[in-house]
């Protein structure tokens, strides 16, 4: 199964995916699914992605979204100036923002508020929950009337035109929520103007409030029922007192002021449930982007070390972190290879060091591969020199003989495939390289060594030294083993033995030169 791994930088948790539902329906509507399926496609993540409300975009993402939208319709300009056409399209956009079938449960939250009053007073709030680049801030509220001002949170990521005129469409359409008329909205101070930009946008909200449409009958019909009772009373002769028709439209008035009480309480724990859901999905979403990331950079940090550590001793270590991270080792059989180039230091004095570089790369880019083939463990390189190790392996290496021929395989084939290292240079007009290898075999401490500021997982032994003294005396070209290493196999053609006597060790050791 292939699993979607979307780009972090498109991803971060600036501009909530709510926003975007408006702007897909609308130009799904107005140029078809097949123009918005590319939009989103070329802005670099998957519809399936951006239809999910509860996920986030970055700000590269909708910047890209809306050039490709601007592209698409045939504008040629990089950059349209604030009052170009094009734009309109966003204050529609804004326009039809919170219909029901846009926003959810949310509309009927925000239905509960009453009137569009409340809902521009609650207006900052919301910007700040679903949009994490822009401040804004209540400059004025009376009745009929709402100032909001808009500044960017980060001069390095400066508002657009676009966005401006979606939020001129979205406070025009608020009312739509209480079947209002829409608002009325003046924008004369611009961070866009053309001609005279200030450092934020206010827009000035003129609005009918719902409420005087609301308390105005209510009187009314208290009046009328008060002229009503006292003109029935003088027309039956009856005499009517006014305290009782004063307490009655006094009762009227009283239960209208308790109604009112009772739903400004409603809209206050509405609007305190709106604010948690909105609280609780960005908290969510946040924890799983930190989250995500964290995973991706534990991901990013794994492949990178797997250049520097082999597989096979990563996979043990994380088998047994216990044991393998723990300062000592255990005793083994293993086999230790040093290979190294002839006349290297004579190399470095003619050449510059970045050419020394880019030679030694296209050697390891040839011979490493091969040391994997064979179940190699590079231990270190040594500038020119390289020192691998064979350990045996859990369920295939059945004996030591198994570890020494797959040690003795590898040297050959090294060997071998000089002739490639050589042709590769040739094409840089460098210098060919010849090789010498040493190879010995026996018992040796395997772990981790050094201290708890730095580990190093290595092999310690006298067979180490042995087989780096090897390689100094091969000849180049060929491959020079510890005799006994070689029991009962019949790889390679052998060229000379003889018994050597390596510095620092009593006994005499016997050795075969080999040559693939």
């Amino acid at each position: 199964m292939n699993y979607f791994h979307p780009d972090p930088e498109l991803t971060a948790p600036h501009v909530s995916c709510r926003m975007l539902t408006g702007f897909l329906e609308y130009f799904e509507e107005q140029e078809g699914a097949e123009f918005v399926s590319a939009v989103v496609s070329a802005a670099g993540l998957p519809m399936g992605y951006v239809r999910t409300p509860e996920k986030w975009v970055s700000r590269e993402y909708v910047d890209r979204f809306v050039l490709e939208v601007v592209r698409r319709l045939g504008v040629r300009e990089d950059e349209p100036d604030h009052l170009h056409p094009i734009w309109q399209h966003w204050r529609e956009v804004g326009r039809r923002a919170l219909r029901p079938h846009l926003i959810g449960p949310i509309h009927a939250v925000l239905r509960a508020l009453g009137a569009p009053g409340p809902f521009y007073r609650q207006v900052p709030k919301l910007i700040s929950k679903a949009n994490h680049v822009l401040h804004a801030r209540l400059v004025e509220s009376a009745p009929g009337l709402a100032v909001i001002e808009i500044t960017p949170l980060d001069d390095d990521a400066p508002d657009t035109p676009w966005a401006c005129w979606n939020r001129v469409g979205l406070f025009e359409g608020a009312p739509e929520i209480w079947n209002l008329p829409h608002a009325r909205v003046e924008h004369h101070e611009c961070m866009h103007h053309p001609t005279h930009p200030s450092p934020k946008c206010v827009y000035r909200i003129h609005y009918r409030e719902r409420s005087s449409e609301v308390w105005l009958p209510t009187l009314g019909m208290a009046g009328m029922g008060a002229l009503t009772l006292g003109g029935v009373a003088t027309a039956i002769g009856t005499p009517m007192l006014w305290p009782a028709l004063t307490g009655t439209c006094a009762g009227i008035a009283i239960d209208g002021w308790r109604r009112s009480r009772q739903a400004t309480r409603t809209m206050q724990k509405d609007g305190q449930r709106m604010a948690a859901v909105f609280n609780d999905t960005d908290q969510r979403y946040a924890a799983l982007w930190e989250e995500r990331q964290a995973l991706r950079r534990a991901l990013h940090t794994n492949q990178k070390f797997s250049g520097y550590l082999n597989r096979r001793l990563v996979e043990q270590i994380l088998q047994k972190p216990e044991q393998e991270l723990q300062l000592g080792g255990r005793r083994t059989h293993a086999a230790v290879l040093f290979g190294d180039i002839v006349g290297f230091t004579q190399r470095c004095e003619k050449l510059t060091p970045e050419a020394v570089v880019e030679d030694l790369n296209t050697w390891f880019s040839i011979v490493d591969p091969i040391i994997h083939a064979h179940g190699g463990i590079i231990d270190k390189r040594i500038g020119d020199a390289v020192m691998v190790v064979f350990v045996p392996r859990e369920g295939q290496d059945r004996s030591h003989q198994e570890v020494w021929r797959r040690a003795v395989e590898c040297g050959l084939a090294i060997q071998r495939a000089m002739p490639k290292c050589r042709e590769k240079l040739l094409q840089r007009n460098a210098e060919p390289m010849a090789l010498r290898v040493g190879i010995a075999g026996g018992a040796l401490v395997q772990g981790t060594m050094g201290s708890t500021q730095r580990y190093e997982y290595t092999v310690i032994g006298d067979v180490v030294n042995i087989a780096s003294r090897l390689e100094s005396l091969a000849q180049p070209g060929h491959v020079l083993v510890q005799s006994e290493l070689l029991d009962g196999l019949s790889i390679g053609q052998i060229v000379e033995q003889e018994t050597i006597q390596v510095q620092g060790r009593e006994g005499a050791i016997q050795v075969t030169q080999l040559r693939p």
